[in-house]
């Protein structure tokens, strides 16, 4: 019942708010309203056109980002990078015509041999919003011990990386994008790929375009499928609702800091401030990925965004209220279309394997904190679209992690790292 009085108590202020932000172009716009609606209609759709090129080409990797437009990180300047762990361990490589930096680990000989004979799968993590390679260091650090070759990638906007500044140009295919050019630049076979929150959304929705030979185990930690609201409880989309509310209302007035804490609640200040440190003396506007993420609302139902937004009507106050001001809820929409190819394919997969056809060889592990609030309805999702056949034969329903909230690897590194080693 709060978390609804909440939500009564937020709306009304955050639509007030978004009202206030766009007075300046309704004059101008409305007064087009009689004599030119036709082109106000027109400059909605061309504006939209405008996103999916754009995405499309991000995805096929032939967008270059304009140089005023990316912040480039020099980790030589940076005195906070002496504070991370392996910070003398990381390589790059270019996407988009920014730098995308991963931790590289090889394998410590240490209990383990020094032959090649005693190194395992290469193991890649895939952070998630408002997290960064350094989340994985825990766990990363027993599984080097244990002879696996390790990389933790940062994408575009996070971590290590650069870091564009212009919101609209960071779309969820720029990251898919991210992750088939690193399979490709490190020549990935047989790896076991370990994704937390969206990254997990970014691996599922990448895997079908990757050689079949590139990973052989998906390790999923409180991930998700792109969202459709009918699959998450009430109680679910009122959290959603009222941390969206929050997050916007409150923007610029609510520390980072605040906001890490409030997600993992027993996090050490020092690594609250390690969390934060990629942003430090850096424009907001840096924070362009982390605000995209945050703003792919799972409670937007499939009819407005496949159906009311394309009636005349809806274009029209698109246009009249500015359409830059809907680039968010644009992209919204592209990700729900990119979720019916997606599901598709694991379907698809599920169903060949039921069939006794080859299928995938890809198995997968789904992991949760018992202790998250926000995505726990989403566990049996992922078991249900995978399919039991696609998950490992020892957790084929997935598993709770009891002591485990929002960031697992920080709450219970050892469980990620043993779950990771029974990954064959």
């Amino acid at each position: 019942m709060c978390r609804f009085y909440a939500v009564c108590i937020l709306l009304p202020v955050y639509i007030l708010q978004q009202l206030y932000r766009r007075l300046p172009t309704i004059p101008r716009n409305f007064r087009c309203l009689v004599s030119r609606w036709n082109r106000l209609i027109g400059e909605t759709e061309a504006y939209r056109r405008q996103g999916a090129v754009q995405a499309q080409l991000q995805l096929e990797g032939k967008y270059i980002f304009p140089e005023q437009e990316v912040i480039r990180v020099n980790l030589s300047g940076q005195m906070w990078i002496n504070g991370v762990p392996w910070h003398d361990n990381v390589d790059e490589f270019v996407v988009c015509g920014a730098r995308v930096r991963y931790i590289h680990l090889m394998p410590t000989a240490n209990g383990v041999g020094n032959g090649s004979h005693a190194r395992k799968r290469p193991i890649v993590f895939l952070h998630g919003n408002r997290g960064w390679s350094y989340m994985w260091r825990k766990v990363m650090a027993k599984l080097q011990f244990e002879g696996h070759e390790l990389f933790a990638l940062d994408w575009l906007g996070h971590g290590l990386s650069d870091k564009p500044v212009q919101r609209d140009a960071m779309t969820f295919e720029l990251h898919m994008r991210t992750l088939t050019a690193f399979a490709s630049h490190v020549n990935l076979d047989n790896a076991i790929l370990v994704a937390h929150h969206w990254g997990g959304c970014v691996a599922l929705s990448t895997i079908p375009y990757l050689p079949s030979s590139s990973f052989s185990s998906l390790f999923l930690i409180n991930s998700f499928l792109p969202p459709r609201p009918r699959e998450i409880s009430i109680h679910c989309h009122l959290l959603h609702a009222v941390w969206f509310l929050m997050t916007a209302v409150l923007d610029g007035y609510v520390s980072q800091s605040t906001i890490t804490r409030f997600i993992s609640p027993h996090i050490s200040e020092r690594d609250v401030e390690c969390y934060e440190a990629p942003y430090q003396d850096l424009p907001a506007a840096t924070r362009s990925s982390v605000e995209r993420f945050s703003r792919y609302a799972p409670g937007i139902p499939h009819f407005v965004l496949r159906g009311l937004r394309e009636t005349q009507g809806w274009k029209l106050c698109e246009a009249i209220l500015g359409t830059r001001n809907f680039s968010d809820l644009n992209a919204l929409a592209l990700l729900s279309e990119r979720d019916d190819f997606v599901r598709s394919y694991w379907k698809r997969t599920h169903e060949e394997d039921l069939n006794g056809h080859m299928g995938s060889k890809l198995k997968t592990l789904v992991a949760f904190g018992a202790r998250d609030p926000l995505l726990k309805d989403y566990k049996d999702v992922l078991v249900r679209v995978v399919g039991k056949n696609g998950m490992v034969d020892w957790a084929p329903n997935g598993i709770w992690l009891p002591n485990a909230g929002h960031y697992p690897m920080e709450d219970s590194p050892d469980d990620i790292a043993q779950l990771i080693s029974r990954l064959r």
